[in-house]
């Protein structure tokens, strides 16, 4: 059964070495000869007329294996390998006729494709998916299978002593010159062109060509083989354009950014300043009205800020162009007494926030504005998930893998469907109670990001009955001891 599937999805090497152990074994000894025969340089291509059992049924195909590509000139860099059905009698004819070396099991080997063996072949290689014929140095078409017709629209008859000049036509054989002379000077080729096929369409063929070496070691001719790729080059172009739009969206992306950046944020940045300074009643008295106003505009400005900075950093870290200023950072330092602005977030929707930081916690070597803005964004993150009256903890805890800062609330009970939008921009969770919809803003997709910059991961937890749990962990090369 195994060799059945592999027989139907098309063998691999692996299976092939597999299959030498079963009832196809001189069968799969004999391509697997073939194959390293080719992919070693000892020959320059081959074919083979086998048999394959399959439970009661008996399949008939011909293998082909020819050079794909060379490494400065030496062993291939791989492989084609065809396999095709024939019918019987169309097997038994061209087996009887090749004459070739006889193996186990009844095979028939090809090993050099000269143009006896392209004609021998005969009926057989007609079967093949790809042009089959052998060029003489005189540039004369000796053989030629039936796919010929179907390229060029020329009876393969007619092909066989027509100059290839007359049947490719001068533009093509213009381009493909170059590849004719050098497998006439001895070396096997491999290259792709294209070919119109009548006016506005165009086919893509990678082609071979295997110099053929008479008793004397003179070449006189080549064997090729040549099939058609081109819903591979359709497939590239399409990638090669959808690259060039996301490279285009990319820079779009950024340009828009730095806009945003120079437009928004020095007057904002100024805003806050205006505001800081009423807050303070640096100009003098004001109500208690207007000073809780100006409060209000301070700290707007300042998430506004914040969220450009947010997103300069996002477009930096996606474009690979954000560099990490590392120094040693004292954690339990950071943690302590840089939160503040979280613990002044819980305080007024009613949030308690604990803090669980071993004295003896040790020093980070990292970007310390990324750690202190990574450990804030997963703090205010699940505060603003919580509801009035929850506690929310941070921990912090080493081990033999590093060091693990994890923020906890096991009131926020969501559904993993929710949890997984929690980790995309501006992602959401909705609540019962208004307001009806919370955004997280970039705040834990930027975390996650200064976490993988670091060489850390940072997970998101959680179920309707443990509540949630972010754990972000550092790697032990950056715990300082």
């Amino acid at each position: 059964d195994y060799v059945s599937r592999s027989f139907e999805r098309g063998l691999n090497y692996l299976d092939l070495c597999a299959s030498t152990q079963g009832r196809n074994a001189p069968t799969a000894w004999t391509i697997a000869h073939g194959l390293r025969t080719v992919l070693k340089g000892s020959a320059p291509s081959f074919q083979a007329l086998l048999t394959w059992s399959l439970e009661e049924e008996r399949r008939d195909f011909i293998c082909m294996i020819v050079p794909l590509g060379h490494e400065n000139r030496g062993s291939p860099s791989g492989a084609v390998v065809m396999h095709v059905d024939v019918p019987a009698e169309e097997y038994a004819r061209a087996a009887s006729d090749a004459g070739g070396e006889r193996e186990a099991g009844g095979t028939a080997v090809f090993s050099v494709p000269s143009v006896d063996t392209i004609r021998s072949a005969g009926k057989v290689i007609d079967w093949l998916p790809a042009m089959v014929g052998y060029v003489d140095t005189d540039l004369v078409c000796r053989a030629a299978n039936r796919c010929y017709q179907e390229w060029f629209g020329i009876p393969a008859a007619e092909i066989i002593g027509m100059r290839l000049p007359d049947m490719a036509g001068q533009p093509l054989f213009q381009r493909i010159e170059r590849h004719v002379q050098q497998a006439l000077a001895g070396e096997a080729v491999c290259f792709e062109d294209r070919f119109e096929i009548r006016p506005g369409q165009q086919r893509w063929f990678r082609a071979t060509y295997i110099p053929d070496r008479g008793h004397d070691g003179q070449v006189r001719g080549f064997s090729s083989i040549a099939y058609d790729i081109t819903a591979i080059k359709e497939m590239e172009s399409r990638q090669e354009k959808a690259h060039h739009a996301a490279e285009q969206c990319r820079r779009a992306h950024s340009a828009f950014l730095e806009h945003i950046d120079h437009e928004l944020k020095s007057p904002l940045a100024s805003i806050g300043r205006f505001a800081e300074a009423l807050a303070t009643e640096v100009f003098g008295p004001l109500d208690d009205r207007y000073r809780e106003y100006a409060r209000d505009i301070r700290d707007t400005a300042c998430d506004l800020v914040g969220l450009v900075n947010d997103l300069d950093d996002l477009a930096r870290i996606q474009a690979g162009q954000f560099q990490l200023d590392e120094e040693r950072v004292d954690l339990r330092i950071l943690l302590t007494n840089g939160l503040g602005r979280a613990e002044q977030m819980a305080r007024k929707v009613g949030i308690r926030l604990r803090l669980a930081i071993p004295a003896q916690t040790p020093s980070l070597f990292a970007d310390r504005r990324l750690v202190h803005q990574m450990a804030l964004n997963t703090v205010t993150t699940v505060i603003t998930l919580a509801a009035e009256g929850d506690t929310v903890h941070l921990a912090v805890r080493q081990d033999s893998n590093g060091l693990t800062l994890t923020v906890t609330d096991t009131a926020v009970r969501l559904e993993s469907e929710v949890l997984e939008h929690l980790l995309e921009p501006f992602g959401y969770h909705d609540r019962p109670c208004p307001p009806a919809s919370l955004s997280t803003g970039v705040a834990l997709l930027l975390a996650h990001h200064y976490m993988d910059l670091h060489g850390g991961t940072l997970q998101l937890t959680g179920d309707l009955q443990s509540g949630i749990k972010i754990i972000a962990s550092f790697p032990r090369v950056r715990v300082v001891t």
